[in-house]
């Protein structure tokens, strides 16, 4: 996916990956993702929806927009990693929702951000990529009774008034000033990739990221 929302340049700081690679570093991956190092990945860690042990030595940051296939894909990748690491590897997901390419892209990440309020962000998060492709044809409410959010009329309420606004806005202006090329942009500790990443690509950056704590 490509966002249209900024122009993105590389920052000069930013290094490449082969630039600095060293024998316990893994090899480029095969589908051809660029690995950066991030030196402010410190500023995306904390604030997002988070899964997994507030303790855990790295975090997975993800900015989704939830009618981005591959968006989709890589949650395949992310529930390997999480099932293998169990609570050395926590995911925050933070919100980036291109509306121009895709026009549910907002109303599902104020949904998710509505149930997240209620306690019910996995299974909301669930939901709306399984209906990926029918977003704006089933109703939030829908959704949401889907995901078993218990107060629905609360729910409601919070999508009428966009209560979880500043949430998305928030995420939304952390990835336009991490200059986030498109969705999903993923942060593994100081590692990062924009696209969605073979288990293997991500579990070589996880075992990397632990070395170096």
């Amino acid at each position: 996916e490509v966002a249209f929302t900024a122009v993105i340049s590389v920052s000069a700081v930013v290094i490449a990956f082969g630039a600095w690679r060293t024998p316990s570093t893994p090899a480029p991956p095969p589908e051809g993702l660029e690995i950066l190092e991030e030196p402010r990945w410190r500023e995306a860690v904390g604030g997002g929806q988070r899964v997994g042990a507030a303790s855990a030595p790295v975090t997975i940051v993800v900015f989704l927009d939830y009618q981005c296939p591959a968006c989709e894909a890589f949650e395949a990748s992310l529930s390997a990693i999480t099932d293998k690491y169990d609570d050395r590897v926590a995911i925050e997901y933070r919100h980036y929702p291109l509306e121009r390419p895709h026009p549910q892209a907002l109303p599902a990440a104020l949904a998710s951000g509505c149930a997240a309020l209620q306690g019910g962000f996995e299974p909301m998060h669930r939901e709306l990529f399984s209906n990926r492709r029918s977003l704006g044809e089933i109703s939030w409410r829908e959704l949401a009774s889907r995901a078993s959010i218990q107060d629905l009329d609360r729910f409601d309420a919070c999508m009428r008034d966009s209560l979880s606004l500043p949430s998305v806005t928030r995420d939304r202006a952390l990835a336009l000033r991490l200059e986030a090329p498109g969705t999903p942009t993923v942060l593994i500790n100081q590692f990062r990739f924009s696209g969605s990443a073979r288990v293997t690509t991500v579990d070589s950056l996880v075992r990397l990221a632990l070395e170096s704590k």
